[in-house]
């Protein structure tokens, strides 16, 4: 027979042969239950500018922006809302017709949203969730001659507030991604 499973947040009964479970690392879990039917409600708006502009004939240079606003409220009723604007700047030169190098900075900002559906009825949020922030440079060879192309990137990324799950879904410090 198979066991319903059960929320983190309820409690759960331990035969008295067990030892006792640890208590969870991090803020106390939220022990209310959501109400029969309860579900997550997020909205993101967004507005994106780019302009491309030649500087030369083999030269070009590109410069964007985004503004985001988030606002989630997960099914515990707990609302986190977040904004802000993510520029970005690329710079590519094509020496020959069939070789263009890249180099590009970007910074992006990403709110609280919806938990994967498969960790919803296992997973809280802490009661406080910052955005994440990252930024990110990268250098890509690009390649194409008829139907043949190959790229090739090396990059370098930094995430503050970095959003990921433990004992339950919250801020897990700074992150840095080479490759």
């Amino acid at each position: 027979a198979r066991r319903p499973l059960r929320r983190r947040s309820q409690p759960a009964t331990m035969p008295a042969s067990r030892p006792h479970p640890s208590p969870p690392r991090g803020p106390p879990l939220d022990t209310r239950v959501p109400s029969p039917g309860a579900d997550e409600t997020a909205s993101v708006n967004g507005v994106y500018l780019q302009d491309d502009m030649a500087l030369a004939k083999s030269l070009q240079l590109s410069v964007g922006a985004r503004y985001d606003r988030y606002d989630y409220t997960d099914i515990l009723g707990q609302r986190y809302q977040s904004s802000g604007a993510s520029p970005s700047a690329s710079l590519s030169y094509a020496p020959i017709e069939m070789l263009t190098l890249r180099l590009s900075h970007a910074q992006a900002l990403r709110g609280v949203g919806i938990i994967e559906p498969y960790l919803k009825q296992y997973q809280d949020n802490a009661a406080q969730i910052e955005p994440e922030k990252a930024r990110t440079t990268q250098f890509s060879t690009i390649f194409a001659q008829g139907p043949w192309n190959a790229t090739a990137t090396v990059y370098d990324q930094d995430i503050s507030n970095y959003i990921g799950y433990d004992d339950f879904r919250q801020n897990m410090g700074d992150v840095t991604v080479k490759g």
